[in-house]
Parts: C-alpha cells; structure tokens; sequence
C-alpha cells in the first residue's frame, strides 16, 4: 500500500491546477489513481463551500481527520 500527501491552498484554482497534474501524471506513468479511495483534509477555518468545491473537482472524498 502507498500513500502520498500533497499539501496546497484550498483554492478554486489550485484545485483546477492539481487536478491537471494529476491527470498528466496518471497518462505518463500509464497509472491511474483511484479517486475512491482518496481523501481531503481541510482546515477548520476552510468554508463549507470551498471545501464542496474543491472535493467535486479533485474527484475525492473529504474527511475530517485522521484515523
């Protein structure tokens, strides 16, 4: 099992640029990421309407902490 963490500005655009280097990075390494069984974490202080976005673009599902 591998884990990887990216860490990045809960921004709209952020997420718009996350999501085209992920889909670069799954047609160069012929790999897909399985967005099933990743996750987002979000500051406390991120507003629920960010947090909703960023989730629908990234594809992911968002928790609210670890384990």
């Amino acid at each position: 099992m591998r884990a990887e963490v990216i860490y990045m500005v809960a921004d709209v655009l952020e997420a718009n640029c996350m999501k085209k280097i992920l889909n670069i990075y799954e047609k160069a390494s012929r790999q897909a990421i399985n967005y099933t069984k990743s996750e987002v974490y979000f500051s406390r202080n991120t507003p629920t309407n960010i947090k909703n976005t960023i989730s629908n673009i990234l594809e992911v599902t968002e928790v609210l902490g670890t384990g």
